[in-house]
């Protein structure tokens, strides 16, 4: 499967494909998904699971809820992850660990 470079967003309010470059993180709370972008947050009815098969390489599930723009990452420390939009999420110890590591060979790969 080719990754996509746009997510379709389709709710009563409006119509709209979001950037995959713009999104910062994925979060999946019960029904809805949250996805926050540079600018913005947007929230639908779906399933994160339908869409990160269809993501790209710089995306890492943090969790089983959330999933992750590595490119937005600033930095990572105090089981937290900082983003360049300037949100923060909070991980359990194991999460965060495996998150920093995936981060740490992300950056490795860069250069």
């Amino acid at each position: 499967m080719t990754p996509i470079e746009y997510i379709p967003l389709i709710t009563k309010k409006y119509n709209m494909k979001i950037p995959v470059e713009q999104i910062v993180y994925f979060h999946q709370q019960s029904r809805k998904l949250k996805i926050v972008t540079d600018e913005r947050t947007y929230e639908y009815y779906g399933k994160l699971e339908t869409l990160t098969p269809r993501l790209d390489k710089r995306f890492y599930a943090a969790m089983q809820s959330i999933t992750i723009n590595l490119d937005k990452v600033v930095r990572m420390e105090d089981q937290a992850i900082y983003f360049d939009n300037g949100e923060t999420i909070f991980l359990g110890r194991c999460n965060y660990i495996k998150a920093k590591q995936s981060y740490a060979a992300w950056l490795r790969q860069l250069i």
